[in-house]
């Protein structure tokens, strides 16, 4: 795919954690529905080929609360992603501590980079 081609990814089900179709990529929009009526969860977003392990540091974090919706728009320029796009949910801040059940639904928009 040429650089600079628009890339739009949306999850069809509920999920734990996804990688973004695309490789290297400049995120200009990133939304995600918190499916779990109980608990705020994280939002973690990691520059990676693969989903990590438990343990890992995201490149950006977002707490959401039971039953939210977050969205987040970067600068005009976008955030970069030079590997890859990996989305996960997690139970803990800080740090990724996956959960058992899926989820959440999230959709990106960024452009090939």
């Amino acid at each position: 795919m040429p650089a600079g081609a628009p890339l739009y990814y949306r999850t069809q089900l509920p999920v734990i954690a996804g990688l973004v179709p695309g490789g290297s990529q400049t995120l200009k929009l990133f939304s995600c529905n918190h499916l779990n009526t109980k608990n705020t969860q994280y939002i973690m977003l990691f520059d990676l080929t693969q989903i990590p392990a438990d343990g890992a540091y995201p490149l950006l974090e977002f707490a959401v609360a039971p039953s939210g919706l977050v969205s987040y728009t970067p600068a005009l320029e976008g955030r970069k992603f030079s590997q890859g796009l990996v989305v996960a949910l997690s139970s803990t801040p800080v740090v990724l501590t996956k959960t058992l059940i899926a989820e959440m639904t999230f959709q990106t928009e960024s452009v090939n980079t």
